[in-house]
């Protein structure tokens, strides 16, 4: 018989959440994510890390790694707002209404918001002209600990972007990629191999390259704006 213990998230709790008087940046704990869960819209309804994680009870981890998992977790808008002179100006909108934690939650993943403008002259290469970042930045080294920045979406909640450029433009291209492992790439750049043996370091090299092929793309969309 299944014990009921293993679809309460006071379960996932023991991996996925620092004790109170843990290590903390800037007066927040590194890992809160079942803290997140119990001040969530999802914890309030019933709604446990499981119902998203382990549905029906089968072990799929779907997480952020998982692009339909991570599109279900947001809800994405704009609209174009008055600017002076001849800039053109735009408010993007991205919305956590699915995931029951901070968007990204942890430190590891980052979401990168990228805008590029069109006009009568664009080339069509992918050259964004602006690009914002959903996460949180840390620096954690034996020589300083310290949050650079945090960005993330509570539950329920939403980042705004306003973003403008000079003259009058025909549209624009906004696209999110999603970084799962992207505080792991830093630790890799910076990993010390010289003095390691073959096995070790290809051991190194192969977890470097699933780091570096997990991002991709989660939307784009080509927009129209009003002249």
């Amino acid at each position: 018989m299944a014990a009921t213990a293993f679809e309460d998230s006071r379960f996932c709790s023991r991996c996925h959440q620092f004790d109170d008087d843990g290590f903390r940046l800037n007066g927040k704990l590194l890992q809160d994510t079942y803290g997140e869960w119990l001040a969530s819209p999802q914890a309030q309804a019933g709604q446990t890390c499981q119902s998203c994680h382990m549905p029906g009870r089968r072990h799929t981890w779907k997480g952020i790694h998982d692009p339909d998992t991570v599109q279900q977790a947001i809800e994405l808008g704009h609209s174009q707002v008055a600017a002076g002179g001849d800039s053109t100006a735009v408010e993007i909108r991205i919305a956590n209404v699915g995931a029951g934690h901070h968007l990204p939650t942890y430190v590891t993943p980052k979401l990168f918001v990228k805008v590029e403008w069109l006009g009568s002259d664009e080339s069509g290469d992918e050259v964004w002209d602006v690009v914002r970042v959903i996460g949180r930045e840390v620096v954690l080294s034996g020589s300083e600990s310290r949050e650079v920045f945090d960005t993330r979406i509570p539950a329920g909640g939403e980042w705004v972007w306003r973003t403008a450029t000079a003259g009058k433009v025909t549209g624009l291209r906004l696209a999110v990629d999603v970084h799962p492992d992207h505080f792991y790439l830093g630790f890799f750049e910076a990993y010390d191999r010289d003095h390691l043996d073959g096995v070790t370091a290809s051991m190194i090299e192969t977890a470097e390259g699933h780091v570096r092929s997990s991002p991709y793309r989660l939307v784009e969309h080509e927009i129209t704006l009003e002249n």
